[in-house]
């Protein structure tokens, strides 16, 4: 009887998995994870499952297999505590074209798990598509573009003459030449380890729990503590406290490629 009840509750379960990273936000905001949300949701209801659980990696890139929230649908996925499992697109589930692959064509069959990913008119329950593969694998050649495009972009804007408006966290005006920007070694260091811990699976949040837990000053302080004067509003006070948005940002800065990463 208990397996029984085990079973009718897997069938009725669908695994809603959500991720975004920075590089999504060249997709518009279709793409942030509350509108991912209430998409699976909408969908997975309309196709009869009524216990849903949500699994979600805010802030990580698709190109490694190694984020917290994926790591652990997995790992219940294999205890059999859910039949189908729900996202946006395949590339939600990573930019990895072996791993991914892996996934639908081997572990998905394999633990009898229905697949439906929305935006690509995939749903497994209703026969194999011939172009999964094929989407698969422009996902992987996605991410290697845009971190092409963001390494010629930097090398173009280099190469343009003098840099525009005030230098960004991790540079500082050159005392010799006003005009000219040159690394700040002091912050310049803890922007090497955001792009660090990035790469090594970190979301932004975690990013920023961890700087905040070593007391390390957000860029606004840090000016502040240096004397050197920022535009703000007024008589603003700095951010005192690291969190996901200056995290993002100082991701989103493609000046930093070349000198500081």
């Amino acid at each position: 009887m208990k397996q029984s009840n085990n079973k009718k509750s897997r069938d009725v379960t669908a695994f809603l998995y959500e991720r975004l990273s920075r590089d999504d936000n060249l997709e518009g905001e279709s793409y942030s994870i509350g509108n991912q949300k209430k998409l699976l949701t909408k969908v997975a209801k309309e196709k009869g499952y009524t216990n849903l659980v949500h699994f979600l990696d805010d802030g990580i890139s698709g190109v490694t297999m190694d984020r917290p929230g994926f790591v652990d649908m997995i790992q219940q996925l294999e205890q059999g505590k859910a039949a189908a499992v729900f996202v946006k697109d395949l590339s939600r589930l990573g930019r990895n074209y072996i791993e991914v692959g892996r996934l639908t064509e081997e572990f998905f069959p394999d633990h009898d798990i229905r697949l439906v990913a929305i935006s690509d008119n995939i749903d497994t329950a209703e026969g194999e598509n011939e172009l999964a593969p094929i989407r698969n694998l422009f996902n992987e050649w996605y991410a290697r573009d845009i971190s092409k495009k963001r390494r010629i972009s930097n090398k173009i804007k280099g190469n343009a003459g003098e840099p525009m408006g005030q230098p960004p966290y991790g540079y500082i005006k050159d005392p010799a030449n006003p005009k000219r920007w040159i690394v700040d070694d002091e912050a310049a260091q803890v922007v090497r380890r955001i792009y660090r811990m990035t790469l090594d699976g970190f979301g932004t949040e975690q990013i920023a729990a961890q700087l905040e837990k070593e007391e390390i000053l957000t860029p606004r302080a840090y000016w502040l503590k240096k004397g050197i004067k920022r535009p703000g509003k007024g008589k603003q006070q700095p951010a005192t406290k690291w969190n996901s948005s200056t995290i993002t940002k100082i991701l989103s800065l493609q000046e930093y490629c070349g000198d500081i990463i």
